[in-house]
Order: C-alpha cells, then sequence, then structure tokens
C-alpha cells in the first residue's frame, strides 16, 4: 500500500512539474512574438509567477535558475510600470524579487526589495500589505541572525492586525513569532506565545462554530440604544486619535511569513 501511495505521489509531482514547464514554454512563445508593451509587460509578470510560485501553493522547491531567470523577467516589467508610474504593479514586482533573492541567498537584495514594498504600502496607508511586507522581512532577518530586527517587525505586524481586528493574521503572526524565539534560544518567549496563539485559535475555532452562532443569536433580545452607540463610537473615536496607527509604524524596518 506504502509503495502504491508513494507511486502515485511521485506521478502526480512529475505530473505537475510538467504542468508548469508547459505553462511558461506556452508564455514563453507567446512573448517571442509578441509586440505590444502591454501583452510583453502581463508575459514577463506571468513568466516570472510561475516561475516562482508567486502568491499560489508551492508544489515544489524552487531552483536557483528558476529564481534567476525570475528577476530578469521582473526587472523588464519593472521598466515598463516605472516608465508608466504604475506605483501597485512596481510593489508587486519588488515583492516578487524580495522573494527570488531571498531563494538565491541574496539576502542583501531581498531586504533592500521588500523595504521599497514596505514603504510604497506605508505611504498608502495599506495596512494588509505592510503587514506582509513585514512578515517576509522577518523571514530574512531570521535567516541571517537578525532575530531581534525580527521579532520587532513582527511584533509591529501584531499591533496592526489588532488594530484592524484581523484575529486569524494575529495568530498566523504569534505562530511566526514563536518560531523567531525559537530560533534565537529564547524558549520562554517561544513557549508564553505558542500558549497564547494557541488561545486564541481555539476561541476563533469555537467561535466559527454553527451551534455557538446559533446560540448568540437566540441570545440577542433587543438592540443597544442609540444614545449608548454613539457614546461608544464617541470614545473609540477619542481613543484612537490619541494613539493613531501611523505613530506605531516602523518606517526604518519592515518582515516574510515563515513557514515551520
Amino acid at each position: 500500500m506504502k509503495k502504491i501511495t508513494f507511486t502515485l505521489l511521485a506521478a502526480l509531482t512529475l505530473s505537475a512539474f510538467a504542468v508548469k514547464a508547459q505553462n511558461i514554454d506556452s508564455l514563453q512563445k507567446q512573448l517571442d512574438t509578441a509586440q505590444n508593451a502591454c501583452v510583453k509587460l502581463d508575459l514577463y509578470t506571468n513568466i516570472a509567477s510561475g516561475l516562482l510560485q508567486f502568491d499560489q501553493p508551492k508544489t515544489h522547491d524552487i531552483t536557483n535558475a528558476d529564481a534567476s531567470k525570475a528577476v530578469d523577467y521582473v526587472l523588464k516589467a519593472i521598466h515598463i510600470n516605472a516608465k508608466n508610474d504604475d506605483t501597485l504593479a512596481l510593489r508587486t514586482n519588488f515583492d516578487m524579487l524580495g522573494q527570488a533573492y531571498f531563494i538565491q541567498q541574496k539576502y542583501t537584495e531581498a531586504k533592500w526589495f521588500i523595504l521599497q514594498s514596505n514603504f510604497i504600502s506605508r505611504n498608502l496607508r495599506d495596512v494588509p500589505h505592510i503587514i506582509y511586507s513585514l512578515q517576509q522581512m522577518a523571514t530574512v532577518q531570521t535567516a541571517i541572525k537578525e532575530d531581534a530586527l525580527a521579532v520587532k517587525n513582527l511584533n509591529e505586524a501584531i499591533v496592526l492586525a489588532k488594530y484592524t481586528y484581523n484575529l486569524p493574521k494575529q495568530i498566523e503572526l504569534e505562530r511566526n513569532l514563536a518560531i523567531v524565539y525559537d530560533h534565537a534560544g529564547d524558549v520562554k518567549n517561544a513557549i508564553a506565545t505558542q500558549k497564547h496563539y494557541s488561545m486564541l485559535a481555539a476561541d476563533l475555532k469555537k467561535a466559527q462554530m454553527p451551534h455557538v452562532v446559533a446560540m448568540n443569536k437566540t441570545t440577542v433580545k433587543a438592540k443597544p440604544r442609540p444614545e449608548l452607540a454613539a457614546v461608544k463610537t464617541a470614545v473609540a473615536v477619542s481613543n484612537a486619535d490619541e494613539q493613531p496607527v501611523e505613530t506605531k509604524l516602523n518606517i526604518e524596518n519592515g518582515v516574510w511569513a515563515m513557514n515551520n
């Protein structure tokens, strides 16, 4: 049975490789005959994305050769996007380069491009992408044993996740933080962080259970009075004004989601 399972997995893996190669070869053939700059831009980006498996499930380890090819295509895309002043497209390009250089263990280059992505996101006040770049930088910093910086940036990302009431993201970030603590040999904080995100995950799972949701619906008998709602809103706004999110942002550093 084990032999059959192994054979099946091997066949599926080879099949995934074949599909990937076929897709990239097809895109490359289209690129060879493309004349329009916009068409070329899309092809550059799609080929690089396929090589890096960017923003998609990872089916295999990416080779240095694939990462190097991806860099070449992304740099061509950057040339067009910079000319068109397409900020969002440039940010995606920077994210891809950060990933490609990390794979090649060119950590200085990876950090630089992740910081560029982080800078754009901060200017746009795009909190989800700020968190994303902070996670990316954390991976790089952990790889080069800058654990203290990784902890600092992950903590900033956690604060942002709390401000945006994104509990699943907070759990993910705290899991990353526990990994960094463990990597740094800080067993006490690693265990404490693990316990905390495990508790949050259990509470979230419980809250998402159908019977709990139904129970909560049946216990709601009356809406809060408008005047009380107004008071709560005013207090929330006042507190937000006293501690704006921007004051807690760290412009100098940025941090990458880690897999355990």
